[in-house]
Formats: C-alpha cells, structure tokens, sequence
C-alpha cells in the first residue's frame, strides 16, 4: 500500500512537472532558421538586368557601325536583351569617334564578342562600361572639335578682314604688293601664319596712307602757292586791264605748268 501510494506520487510530480514544461514553452518565441542568401540564389529564375545609358549628346549615325553579335547555342536570354540594347549606342560610337579611336573600339568589342560565344556570358556585363569609357572619348573629341572650329572661324575673320583691307585701300600702294599680299593671306594655313601676314599688311597700308597724306599735303601747299602768284601778277598794272576770263586762263595754264615739272 505504501508502495503503490509512493508511485502514484512520482507520476503526479512529473505530469505536473511536464504540464509547467509544455505552459513554458508556448511563450518562447522560436525564431524561424535563417539561410544566406546569395545573389545567385536571388536571382534564380529570373534574369539579370543590365542598364544601358546613351552618352549625352552622341548623334544619331547616318551610316552606323558594326557591332558584331554574339553566338552560343545556350546563349541566355539576358544577354540577347544587353546586346540589343547596346547595340545602337555602340554602332553609333563607331562612326562618331575619330579613326584610330573606332579602330581600337572595333578590336575591344570583337575581342567581347568572341568571349561571350565561348560561353563566357557574364562578359556581356561589361557593355554598359565600354560604353562609358568610349563615351568619354567621344565627348572629349567633340570638345576638341568643337575648340578647332571657334580658332577655324577666328582665323577666317581675320582673313576676311585683311582682303577687304586690300580691297578697299589696296589703290593707295604698288598692284605688285597688294597681289602679292593678297596671295600671302589667302595661302596663309595657320593663325600664326596669317597674324605674321596681318602684320605686313598694316605697316604696307599705313605706309601708303602716310605717302598719300604727304602728297596731298604738297598739293595743297602747291595750290596756294599759285593762287598767291596769281593774286600778285592780277595786282601789277600790267594785268589791271585783264578780265576774269583772262586770270582763270592764266590760273590753269600755271596749274598744268606745275603738274607737269613734279611729274
């Protein structure tokens, strides 16, 4: 009898024991068993995207370049999507950049190309950065253009300038010299040439416009030397009895006189 009531006190404690187990462990909060995530496994099932941005200002080509595509038999579908949108922005490289820089751009995607086909296909990632890359060759290109046509546009102002120069005040001088500075600025290649040009021109054309204030300076001189021989001899008795008619014949008869002993 004590026996059996002994037992029955054992199991009593443990079922009591159990019952304030199970009541503490359905307020603990498990937390769910976390696995690493990898970006392979992100994307798994889905394909990657590859942004494409077009240089600013890169034109549309008339006569676009060639990019060659690429070729597997297992060739994914993302990378199908990257080359078609890499494509025109690529072909319009080729044909806006210089020789030289499309040549070595012909060779780099030729080189791309060939390791996609391998089955190398993350290779195709690397459009986005060819195209930045060449994309700030072209946009230094264009500055450089850019920067020759504004001295290209100067230097033909220049030249502009000078031939009206000549044209204008080109009678003042010898026609040997204007012809031959004439020749010198239209041949003139470099701003360097025509400014040693445009020099010579303005010490000839100031030259020739001091000559020519000089010799209007001893025309004037001239003519009033003989306007006052004139008043002299109308002042003598002798000419007293002459008319109007007389003193201004007389008056360019001394003129035609003058002009023939300077010549």
């Amino acid at each position: 009898m004590y026996g059996l009531t002994t037992r029955s006190t054992h199991t009593a404690v443990r079922l009591t024991a159990f019952n304030d187990t199970v009541c503490f462990l359905s307020f603990v909060i498990v937390p769910a068993p976390t696995r690493s995530v990898t970006p392979d496994a992100t994307a798994r099932g889905a394909s990657p995207r590859v942004d494409i941005v077009r240089p600013a200002g890169l034109p549309r080509a008339v006569v676009p370049g060639t990019v060659p595509a690429p070729e597997h038999h297992h060739l994914p579908s993302w990378v199908r999507r990257t080359y078609g949108l890499a494509k025109p922005v690529l072909s319009d490289l080729l044909a806006a950049l210089d020789v030289d820089s499309a040549q070595q751009l012909q060779e780099e995607l030729t080189a791309l190309t060939a390791q996609i086909s391998s089955g190398k296909f993350s290779v195709a990632w690397r459009y986005p950065d060819v195209i930045s890359r060449w994309g700030a060759v072209f946009q230094s290109q264009r500055q450089s253009t850019v920067e020759a046509d504004r001295a290209n546009r100067a230097t033909e102002m220049i030249r502009h300038r000078l031939l009206e120069s000549l044209r204008v005040e080109g009678g003042k001088t010898a026609p040997d010299v204007v012809s031959r500075l004439t020749k010198a600025v239209q041949s003139a290649g470099s701003t360097e040439a025509l400014q040693a040009v445009e020099r010579e021109v303005k010490m000839t054309l100031r030259s020739a416009r001091t000559i020519e204030a000089k010799r209007r300076e001893r025309e004037i001189d001239r003519t009033k030397a003989q306007i006052q021989r004139t008043a002299r001899t109308a002042s003598t008795p002798a000419a007293a009895g002459e008319s109007w008619q007389d003193v201004l014949r007389r008056f360019s008869e001394e003129q035609l006189v003058g002009a023939s002993s300077d010549q």
